[in-house]
């Protein structure tokens, strides 16, 4: 399971849901930089798009082997971060019509022989966005719609199944915990003859939450000492497949066998970058 090629005939879907409530106007330092976490949270996204865009050219031709999808959250609102009134996906063969701006960026890098400076550029295929509420329970039903359809697809019977990056810093303000694990529970049925859609969520701490402990794909969590929208997050999260499990950072195996979670709380965006790298390292041609 969860070994399939992606090619051009087996494409697979990636989709990020990005909380873009008020609360991500925060700022926050990320190397060596103070950024808003709406900005941090676009640019990751914007380097993982450029990062699939990349891995489907094929001697100078752009391939479809990636349906993409960018939800974003915040208000009243759910919007298709990428563009286009439907919440909906775009193909690799659609983005390469597109002209997007593109944005260079300097970041600090510490090295053995001192500080240096790099600069890297990133194609802006979203905008950075933080305002109004967090309607979370609407947006994951959009992705239930969204992976369900997709999965339904004959052609994609046999692909390598969907992966949902969820990104928030919040508590939902239009469901409770039952409703966003339910929902959750519904995304996680979905999937291809090579296994069910892979449910990552990361929560990205805010100041309120630095008393808190952080959590990095556990194998398991005491309710007990947990805060409820930490337990609620772990829940809702897709186990680790074997086959992946060898890219996530090492840690202590309790007494008893268990499944590690795809579930990150209370990190920091350096934190949020390496996520992201192990769910592009799990995404395979």
């Amino acid at each position: 399971m969860y070994k399939k090629a992606i090619t051009k005939q087996h494409r697979s879907a990636v989709i990020f849901c990005l909380d873009c409530s008020t609360s991500m106007q925060e700022y926050v330092e990320f190397n060596g930089r103070q950024m808003s976490k709406a900005e941090i949270v676009a640019m990751i996204t914007n380097i993982m798009i450029d990062e699939l865009y990349i891995r489907s050219s094929r001697y100078n031709r752009i391939r479809d082997y990636f349906d993409i999808a960018v939800i974003g959250y915040g208000g009243e609102e759910i919007v298709n971060m990428l563009g286009g009134e439907h919440i909906e996906f775009s193909s690799i063969s659609d983005l390469e019509k597109r002209h997007p701006s593109v944005r260079e960026y300097c970041f600090e890098q510490r090295l053995e022989s001192g500080t240096t400076y790099a600069n890297f550029i990133v194609n802006e295929w979203i905008k950075q966005q933080a305002e109004g509420r967090t309607p979370m329970y609407e947006a994951l039903t959009e992705v239930y719609r969204l992976v369900d359809e997709w999965c339904s697809i004959h052609e994609h019977y046999d692909s390598f199944p969907p992966m949902v990056f969820h990104i928030t810093d919040g508590h939902a303000t239009d469901g409770g915990p039952q409703e966003l694990i339910s929902i959750a529970q519904e995304i996680k049925s979905t999937g291809t003859n090579d296994g069910k859609t892979l449910f990552i969520n990361v929560h990205i701490g805010s100041g309120d939450d630095y008393c808190e402990r952080s959590i990095l794909f556990p194998y398991t969590l005491d309710r007990r000492n947990s805060s409820e929208r930490m337990y609620t997050l772990y829940t809702m999260s897709s186990e680790v497949p074997e086959s992946i499990n060898h890219q996530l950072p090492p840690i202590a195996e309790p007494e008893e066998p268990g499944v590690r979670r795809l579930v990150a709380y209370n990190i920091s965006p350096c934190e949020l970058f390496n996520i992201v790298n192990i769910g592009s390292d799990s995404i395979r041609r």
